[in-house]
């Protein structure tokens, strides 16, 4: 709704096949599952992060940022999945 109000034109991007090129190996990945994967994976490691987990041990500067917060009371998050009802916003 928003591209036709917006009078954008509507463009899609069909990925068939893969190329790649590890430790001087060509391939040439074209089964639709193999493509998906290798895109997943150029995706997530373009910029050169890697997705990992991250021990909190590692980085003790962060530590206390991740520590409870004494001056926030915890059940101010007891209604925070409940479904919103109109009545509730007209309040």
């Amino acid at each position: 709704m928003i591209k036709s109000v917006l009078e954008r034109p509507h463009t899609s991007l069909s990925i068939d096949k893969v190329y790649k090129n590890d430790n001087n190996e060509d391939t040439l990945y074209t089964e639709e599952n193999e493509v998906k994967e290798q895109t997943n994976v150029h995706f997530q490691t373009i910029a050169g992060a890697i997705n990992c987990e991250k021990h909190l041990s590692q980085h003790p500067e962060w530590q206390d940022q991740y520590q409870p917060k004494r001056d926030i009371q915890h059940t101010i998050y007891s209604d925070l999945m409940k479904y919103p009802y109109a009545r509730r916003m007209d309040r």
